[in-house]
């Protein structure tokens, strides 16, 4: 009897060894952190260029670190408001949008800053469209409209989502792709003043949108974490996948996509015949909130809600999912 009764110890100990909870993964260590004095950081840019890295904050701060040698400028606080967007103009102007509305910019190379004038409501996407005699800048906003500012005038439309999210000017500078809280795509004509295309693919809001190198085609991606791959000509959707979490920031480098997500994996996926495949997964043990990588495809650069940027090597496989 106590033989049996050994028996069936050792047994369901076992079971239990088997069965029972794993340890987590040790988070991976990042190649550098760039430290800063802004507490809750949530957004990231990098320039066209290559040699400057914006960051801003939930608390009003904005940050500049000049690449390659990440020197650290700080370049605007007035405001407490969270950063709803920021981005990097072709020629090097940087902007950032708030929750109150407010818009600020700062051109390179002496980063002084100037407001620009739109309507006070949070703008969550920017492009910048270069016409033949004039540059106009697009901005999306959190109630659906479209604002476009040029030298002479500010014109607003309705965008065709309840909030816009992402937006995209393709490479002939005649059609925007703007993504929305519905989970929709609306593909627009300038020229002719029209939708040529809605697409309702993604069952939930859509977090980013992302050109091929070449243009042919973008992705986007959403907060269940589908990422949908998209002819830009024909604007049919050729392929998808799937992760477990939401994707919270979206790159298309050479022949991969790089997401972050709120599990706190970067995840690569290779690109290949209009098949999208997981190749490996970094767990950085943070959520992250914005992802950039720069043009080499081989350094990511994240911000998680602290005061530090993060930066990661994208060529050293870890562990996949």
């Amino acid at each position: 009897m106590i033989a049996a009764a050994v028996v069936v110890l050792l047994v369901a100990v076992g079971l239990f060894v088997f069965l029972g909870p794993k340890g987590s993964e040790t988070p991976a260590e990042p190649v550098r952190v760039m430290e800063s004095d802004a507490e809750v950081l949530t957004k990231l840019s990098i320039s066209d260029g290559g040699d400057a890295l914006a960051a801003a904050s939930a608390n009003g701060d904005v940050l500049v670190w000049r690449l390659p040698g990440r020197r650290l400028n700080v370049v605007g606080k007035v405001t407490d408001s969270p950063a709803t967007m920021l981005n990097w103009s072709p020629d090097g102007l940087l902007l950032c949008g708030d929750s109150s509305g407010l818009l600020r910019s700062w051109q390179q190379p002496e980063l002084e800053e100037s407001t620009i004038n739109s309507p006070r409501v949070a703008v969550t996407a920017c492009v910048f469209r270069q016409e033949p005699a004039d540059k106009q800048l697009l901005l999306g906003l959190s109630d659906g409209r479209i604002v476009t500012i040029d030298a002479s005038e500010t014109t607003l439309r309705n965008s065709g989502h309840p909030g816009v999210k992402a937006m995209l000017i393709s490479k002939d500078q005649k059609t925007l792709v703007s993504a929305g809280s519905k989970g929709r795509i609306i593909w627009y004509n300038f020229k002719h003043d029209e939708v040529l295309c809605t697409a309702a693919d993604h069952e939930t809001e859509i977090a980013a949108l992302a050109w091929s190198p070449d243009a042919t085609q973008l992705v986007s991606a959403d907060w269940n974490g589908e990422l949908r791959i998209w002819d830009a000509k024909k604007r049919e959707s050729v392929t998808g996948a799937s992760q477990s979490d939401a994707v919270s920031a979206l790159v298309w480098s050479e022949n991969q996509i790089v997401t972050g997500s709120w599990d706190g994996r970067i995840r690569v996926w290779s690109v290949e015949s209009n098949q999208l495949n997981l190749s490996f997964s970094i767990d950085t043990g943070r959520p992250i909130h914005s992802l950039v990588v720069e043009s080499s495809g081989e350094t990511a650069f994240t911000v998680s809600g602290d005061r530090n940027v993060r930066e990661w090597n994208l060529t050293k496989p870890a562990a996949a999912e």
